[in-house]
């Protein structure tokens, strides 16, 4: 399906239809902005997945799926390695954050993300 030359039609089918990992995979190969915007908004990635969505370094598509639902371990600490503040005080004030992403985070330094953490900690 994602082979096809209507473009409409593989965003309409992408809204609906939950993906193999495979064909996850060539998705965010593909790289197309509408069509992982179509299916984000609509569906979890698989963890390779998640991963492979930070790497791809596109911040609306990041914030995007953070506006959704949250990342997995992996990808919290891929998150925190790209380094954008907006997209880490995100994450940091809508979800829980996995042991390894928080060692990146401490890793990272920031005083104000650290603070903005430790300030979730106690509501």
């Amino acid at each position: 399906m994602l082979n096809r030359h209507d473009r409409n039609e593989v965003i309409e089918y992408l809204s609906k239809t939950e993906l193999s990992e495979e064909a996850e995979k060539l998705l965010l190969k593909r790289g197309d902005h509408l069509e992982i915007k179509a299916y984000i908004k609509t569906h979890y990635l698989s963890i390779d997945g998640e991963v492979s969505l930070i790497k791809r370094n596109n911040h609306r598509e990041i914030m995007l799926y953070l506006s959704k639902r949250s990342l997995g371990d992996e990808a919290q600490s891929e998150l925190i390695k790209r380094g954008n503040y907006i997209e880490i005080t995100t994450l940091i004030e809508h979800y829980p954050l996995a042991d390894i992403a928080i060692d990146e985070l401490y890793n990272r330094g920031n005083q104000t993300e650290i603070s903005l953490w430790q300030k979730t900690l106690r509501k």
